[in-house]
């Protein structure tokens, strides 16, 4: 909230005392945009590699992106999938080793991150 409060200012509220910020959807989108480029750009490399395992994990972070027809807040939801997706690809980019363990990490990472935060996002 720090970062919505102050650094991507807000208006003061319309009506009583409200303490949460306001979203400023250009930095919201901006966040997003840059979330995305930067995942992509980590785990082309797993996809690039041919093996399954890497393809599987790629292919699993845009299937949780099309879980954004179940949910009310997408806005909200396709900001922590992006989130989701740039962390688990430093994750899988950093793990030494094979695909498939990186693959694995990564997944198994991203299930715990959706598990925890699904009741913000749904």
């Amino acid at each position: 909230t720090y970062n919505r409060r102050v650094i991507a200012g807000s208006g003061a509220p319309k009506t009583g005392c409200d303490c949460a910020p306001d979203v400023n959807l250009f930095y919201r989108w901006l966040y997003i945009s840059l979330a995305v480029a930067g995942a992509t750009w980590l785990s082309i490399s797993l996809w690039t590699s041919g093996e399954m395992p890497g393809k599987v994990f790629i292919l699993s972070q845009w299937a949780f992106f099309g879980a954004i027809a179940l949910v009310p807040k997408r806005l909200d939801f396709v900001g922590h999938w992006a989130t989701v997706w740039l962390a688990t690809s430093i994750v899988a980019s950093l793990i030494p080793g094979p695909v498939w363990l990186k693959a694995v990490v990564g997944l198994i990472l991203a299930v715990y991150m959706w598990w925890r935060r699904w009741d913000k996002v749904a």
